[in-house]
């Protein structure tokens, strides 16, 4: 049993016990010197002498070798793995694992396929631990597939509970929490029998214990004690002092992690120190210094948080002095950086200044291995340095020391952790931002006047006068970067967590744009709404709304979407002959507010240009634009954006960087596939019936540069072929001796059938195919795309992950975004498969016509203007759901 040394989610990872590679090796028929040799390996491996361990193993292999014992020799070299996984010589462990796996394939006896599957399973964890996640997943995968294909029998079941287990480690660090909570269940799962042998409880205890460590560090601590004290229950009933102790000590990271106060705090703690104190006395009867170390850095912890200082720091000095001595660079970052801690939190100057060279230490050690030791896993190891910098900072501060302060933000070299650095501390934020605080407001109070006074003096025809100020607002309009510093710190603590595009970026992004086009984005505060345009001539400008605040604002968001979605039952009830009629009222009026609020300001810019760019914050992601306008009550109209401009989005810097890059050839060529045959239960699925109609349309429109697939042939296989071998270009044969036709990419995707995005997991969304067949989002950016301009999800929800502010939209879309796809159009809501199938054809009509083909923007607004001019499909519902992410080009 391997035992991760993180202070946070420290799983279990299962190796296959000593007993069942002792019979492996022993086998039947060898001699006493040998039996005696194999087990003095294995004995010194779980005493902890991993060097004499690997001196007598190697021993091993080449007494097999010579003996022509070919199996036993693979048997050996996987063992090999193991210890040198356990010393933390992962590239030599990759390849025992490796070897012993290829050795193992050539053949098929029952024990030479346990072995198999064994060594597999060691060389999926070696794969975890060096974060090679999607190697680790797929040998895992294997091994527990080849377990449950084998004869069943008490050790195949063992040998599939162990893979699962690891698997589920692989799933968390893979952000597939889904999918990890399922392995763990399923692994505790095989074993939980009335025939379940103690292999089977030390099993289910060491999947307990890993599914109650990441209960524990979703913030569930009554669940995550559950887990763990029926895994504790186990290890005492099996009497392990091994597991116990790996048991105790995820109890007591659990409680040290909790989210609690006062006296449930205190009360919290005490019982950490009670599961280490008992953790430590069955360490002693199991020696095993990476357990030893851990123990020693949480027992500190504890003693620090109950102010025992120096019982704290006699622990810390301990786990310091023996992580150093095994050489385990994780466990000294994380003494070094809890005894910093501990240091740094009171007593002397001197104290604080050893607490500082601790800190300084744990921050040496991590910039030198970059979480790629082989205790730790790189999550886990992600969450530490975020807390190590964080106190380091907080540190430097309470002495006084800004300047290094900051030079420690930069090291971080990230935004988001440098956005959690400022939001942790006040301090930081106004030093960081000084110059911008010293009168930023009133900056931009004094362009927003400025701008009014002149445009006053212009209607007067004072031109001279007017020509006076613009000099003035010139030179208040170079301050525009400190003004939009000032925002991005002042508001620190939600900006840069609302913002994809931030401000700073937006500047440089202004002489790219083409006359004609405006670029938008929003910052909402609690008191006031900001909007940043930019504009090429124009720069960059501001406008507040004062009234507008970030809740208000959300709530009205929400219920607009609530609104412009429930569209159900009967399409007539939905026709939409006047706006005044008194079922549209809440309708109207929130879709008026929200125009004004968010595009009423700009209404001069945005009326000057044939292009409106929106860059979404928050929950503005979740909102369609160009389905705003003002409502007038004379005439029972609203003007909706759409009708007069064409409107993208673009949602986040990467994303812009490909919008405004070298524009990518406009391929002509379509695959169409639509309507699988579903046969997926959780959820189950309706049939698209005029998909299969879309996706003829759009074959009738192409012609032979199309190929279209609904129904039976659109499966998922059928849709990875087809991206792959791409469509021949030309209408006739080859002459005979003559090259063949180029086969060529597609330059469109259309996928008509459901999108299921998962909010917890977007890795984990999926879009379905035949059968339970699904393309999840993890797997796109594996699909040949690379002569794929646009990708149309003509589906239902592709756009919509979750609507949380601070959010940013993790959506089916934005996976084929980030597979190099410069175009993307996808729904906000459940889309009408009529309104839909008639949307696209006037969609494709337009990109397609020759010459003078619309730009992408440009022929899906005719596209939704075309549904808005028929009453029967007037209801936002129907059109305004589709929005066009990306190059509009």
């Amino acid at each position: 049993m391997l035992v991760s040394a993180a202070p946070a989610l420290a799983q279990t990872v299962i190796d296959p016990d000593a007993v069942g590679y002792r019979a492996l090796l022993l086998g039947a028929g060898r001699s006493r010197a040998a039996a005696v040799a194999e087990a003095t390996a294995f004995t010194l491996f779980e005493r902890g002498d991993l060097d004499a361990a690997l001196q007598k193993t190697r021993a091993l292999i080449e007494q097999f070798r010579q003996a022509g014992d070919v199996e036993r020799q693979a048997v050996a070299l996987d063992f090999e793995g193991l210890v040198l996984q356990r010393h933390g010589k992962l590239d030599q462990a990759l390849v025992s694992h490796a070897t012993a796996v290829q050795i193992l394939e050539r053949g098929s006896s029952p024990s030479r396929s346990l072995a198999r599957i064994n060594a597999t399973i060691n060389l999926g964890t070696a794969h975890y631990f060096v974060a090679s996640y999607e190697e680790a997943e797929r040998y895992l995968t294997e091994a527990s597939s080849l377990a449950e294909q084998s004869p069943p029998s008490a050790l195949t079941r063992l040998a599939r509970g162990r893979a699962l287990n690891n698997l589920g480690l692989v799933y968390y660090e893979m952000d597939r929490v889904n999918d990890a909570r399922a392995s763990f269940d399923e692994a505790a799962g095989v074993t939980e029998s009335s025939r379940a042998t103690d292999d089977d409880r030390q099993l289910r205890a060491q999947a307990l214990n890993n599914r109650g460590r990441l209960l524990g560090a979703e913030g569930n601590v009554t669940e995550a004690r559950a887990r763990l004290t029926e895994a504790q229950a186990l290890a005492e009933s099996l009497r392990d002092p091994i597991l116990q102790t790996a048991i105790l000590d995820s109890l007591a990271d659990v409680l040290l992690g909790a989210a609690a106060e006062g006296a449930e705090r205190r009360a919290f703690l005490t019982a950490a120190l009670t599961y280490l104190d008992k953790a430590r006395d069955l360490e002693k009867t199991e020696p095993n210094a990476f357990a030893r170390a851990a123990i020693l850095v949480n027992r500190g912890r504890a003693l620090s948080a109950l102010g025992r200082r120096p019982e704290a720091l006699s622990a810390l000095d301990d786990a310091v002095s023996l992580a150093e001595n095994i050489n385990a660079p994780n466990a000294a970052r994380m003494a070094y950086a809890a005894r910093g801690e501990a240091l740094v939190g009171g007593g002397s100057d001197a104290e604080r200044d050893r607490g500082l060279a601790d800190l300084n230490e744990a921050v040496r050690i991590l910039e030198r291995y970059q979480g790629r030791d082989a205790r730790g896993a790189e999550r886990e190891f992600a969450r530490a340095t975020s807390r190590l910098y964080a106190t380091l900072i907080d540190a430097l501060l309470r002495k006084g020391d800004v300047s290094t302060a900051l030079g420690y933000v930069e090291r971080s070299k990230s935004a988001a952790l440098r956005r959690e650095l400022l939001k942790r501390s006040a301090q930081l934020r106004e030093a960081d931002a000084e110059s911008a605080l010293q009168g930023a407001q009133g900056l931009l109070r004094q362009e927003e006047a400025l701008a009014e006074e002149i445009a006053a003096l212009q209607r007067a025809g004072k031109d001279d006068a007017a020509n006076r100020l613009q000099v003035e607002l010139v030179g208040v309009r170079q301050q525009a970067q400190v003004a939009v510093a000032e925002i991005h710190q002042r508001y620190g603590d939600r900006f840069s967590q609302y913002v994809s595009v931030s401000p700073e970026t937006m500047e440089g992004l202004g002489p790219q744009l083409e006359p004609g086009q405006l670029l938008v984005t929003y910052f909402a505060a609690d008191d006031a709404l900001w909007l940043f345009l930019v504009s090429n001539p124009g720069g960059m400008s501001w406008r507040r709304v004062p009234a507008v605040g970030r809740r208000e604002l959300e709530t009205r968001i929400r219920r607009y979407r609530e609104l412009a979605a429930q569209v159900r039952g009967d399409r007539d009830q939905w026709r939409i002959d006047s706006w005044a009629a008194p079922e549209w009222k809440e309708l109207r009026e929130i879709t008026d507010w929200l125009y004004r609020a968010l595009l009423g300001p700009i209404e001069t810019e945005w009326k000057a240009v044939r292009h409106l760019l929106i860059a979404p914050t928050g929950l503005l992601f979740y909102l369609p634009f160009h389905g705003l306008g003002p409502y007038e009550p004379k005439t029972g109209t609203i003007r909706f954006i759409v009708e007069d401009v064409a409107v993208s989005y673009v949602t986040n810097a990467s994303l812009m960087r490909i919008a405004f890059g070298q524009r990518r050839a406009r391929g002509r060529t379509v695959l169409a596939l639509g309507n699988p045959t579903y046969r997926h239960e959780r959820p189950a699925l309706r049939q698209l019936d005029y998909a299969e109609k879309e996706i003829g349309t759009i074959k009738v429109l192409f012609g032979s540069r199309a190929v279209a697939l609904s129904g039976d042939q659109a499966t998922l296989a059928s849709l990875q072929t087809h991206l792959a071998s791409g469509v021949q270009s030309g209408s006739s044969p080859a002459a005979p001796g003559g090259p063949a036709p180029r086969a060529e990419g597609f330059g469109i995707l259309h996928l008509a059938t459901h999108g299921i995005v998962d909010p917890v997991s977007p890795a984990d969304s999926w879009l379905a195919f035949e059968g339970r067949n699904r393309l999840r989002a993890r797997d796109i950016p594996r699909l040949s795309l690379s002569a794929t301009h646009l990708v149309t999800l003509s589906a239902c929800e592709t756009g919509l992950a979750e609507d949380r502010p601070g959010t940013e939209l993790m959506s089916l879309g934005r996976f084929f975004s980030s597979a190099g796809v410069s175009s993307v159009v996808v729904s906000l809501w459940s889309i009408d498969d009529i309104a839909t199938q008639q949307l696209m054809l006037t969609f494709y009509r337009g990109l397609d016509v020759e010459p003078g083909a619309l730009d992408k923007a440009q022929a899906l607004r005719d596209a939704q203007r075309a549904l808005l001019a028929n009453p029967a499909t007037r209801h936002p519902f129907y059109w305004a759901g589709l929005v066009l992410i990306g190059d509009w080009r």
